[in-house]
């Protein structure tokens, strides 16, 4: 990374571009509604660059550490002892709550629109993305039927049954298909390719319906249903992360624009309830989430794949920066809409200095939690792990 210098501008300008086009939707509608923009900046700390437009009073700014930006409004933030002059009509606080919720809503709803704008852009200049794992084999379980046919950490398996796999959801579904049955596994390791055959090992899952069964053999005991899933006992590589595009139709673009555009939505929802759930533990979603460093690093890896992973990746990236803005945890977007919502419901509004409080406290613990995420980030960089092989 440090070597290649245009690669950093790159990061850089994706990060820029994000930034930029989640503040101007706050900044478009702030001057819809009549608000006064004090300050549309890019960036945070020291200026490194201004200009004042002196029509409308705004100062237009590129700040010194990229990671962010901000618009300053008149009213925004009522400072201790501040006092709102209910004559001002460009006082944010003197809107009405619904232009006021516009205002914040705008600027995750931008996010939205340019994810969905670069998926479709993608999806007919070089087909529709589609992120995977490829079938690397991680993590092999003790006295398992992978550990006593000598699987390692870092196999790659090229077939099963003679049917080749490109990713790891192809490979688990084929072993799953085969509970207690002897399969032929394909893989190599250092350039050379090997053969074995292997019992699977059987586990039985109870359904609902034979809907949920997905193809695998469905056995009744005491009234109930269960499916037999054989299995070979590793885990995929979850770092093995790759890229693909594939040419579908122009319906078929739109859908899958707007499939992605809500599986990504919900991806931190699902994770957390996967979480409660004891599907997968904590420390795993901790140490597989990134702070701006390695989001970051994940730009560089996407521009040395091409045009169409980074900006693809650009798309994905902001419909979680939207659906993130949109949590409501005080400092962020969410929270601000939802006390609006709360203040419309009671018919009166929050003590506007005490709210500011708590998005101040609010906005400390988020950095804090940045502050650990990047030192996450630069441990991996060191160690020169990557996302994307």
């Amino acid at each position: 990374m440090i070597g290649n210098i245009f690669g950093i501008i790159v990061v850089f300008l994706c990060f820029g571009f994000i930034i930029f086009i989640h503040e101007l939707g706050h900044f478009l509608m702030a001057r819809r509604v009549g608000v006064k923009v004090l300050e549309f900046a890019l960036g945070f700390g020291p200026k490194l660059w201004s200009k004042k437009d002196e029509k409308t009073g705004t100062l237009y700014a590129l700040r010194a550490f990229p990671f962010g930006g901000f618009v300053s409004m008149e009213g925004e933030e009522i400072k201790e002892g501040e006092k709102v002059n209910p004559d001002d009509p460009t006082n944010f606080q003197n809107k009405t709550r619904w232009e006021r919720m516009q205002v914040i809503a705008a600027g995750p709803l931008m996010n939205y629109i340019s994810a969905i704008l670069i998926f479709i852009f993608v999806g007919f200049a070089f087909g529709v993305g589609e992120m995977y794992l490829k079938p690397k084999v991680g993590k092999v379980l003790d006295n398992s039927p992978a550990s006593k046919i000598g699987l390692k950490e870092g196999d790659f398996i090229t077939s099963i049954n003679g049917t080749k796999v490109t990713d790891a959801m192809e490979m688990i579904d084929l072993i799953h298909k085969h509970p207690a049955k002897n399969i032929d596994v394909t893989y190599t390791r250092d350039g050379k390719e090997y053969s074995v055959s292997v019992e699977t090992m059987v586990r039985e899952f109870q359904i609902d319906d034979d809907k949920d069964a997905n193809g695998l053999k469905v056995i009744e005991k005491d009234g109930k249903k269960y499916v037999q899933m054989g299995l070979l006992g590793f885990q995929p590589d979850t770092k093995s992360l790759d890229i693909r595009f594939k040419r579908v139709s122009a319906g078929a673009v739109f859908k899958d624009c707007f499939d992605k555009t809500w599986k990504f939505t919900i991806s931190p929802f699902v994770a957390v309830a996967m979480i409660c759930k004891g599907q997968v533990k904590s420390k795993e979603v901790i140490e597989g989430s990134s702070g701006p460093v390695g989001i970051g690093q994940m730009f560089f890896e996407m521009y040395n794949k091409g045009f169409p992973a980074l900006i693809f990746f650009i798309a994905i990236i902001n419909v979680l920066i939207g659906v993130f803005n949109l949590i409501p945890f005080p400092a962020l977007d969410g929270s601000k809409i939802l006390t609006l919502g709360i203040a419309a419901i009671i018919g009166k509004d929050f003590d506007p200095e005490k709210e500011n409080m708590v998005h101040t406290i609010g906005f400390i613990i988020l950095l804090a939690a940045v502050v650990f995420f990047t030192y996450n980030d630069i441990l991996r960089l060191v160690k020169g792990i990557s996302f994307f092989k």
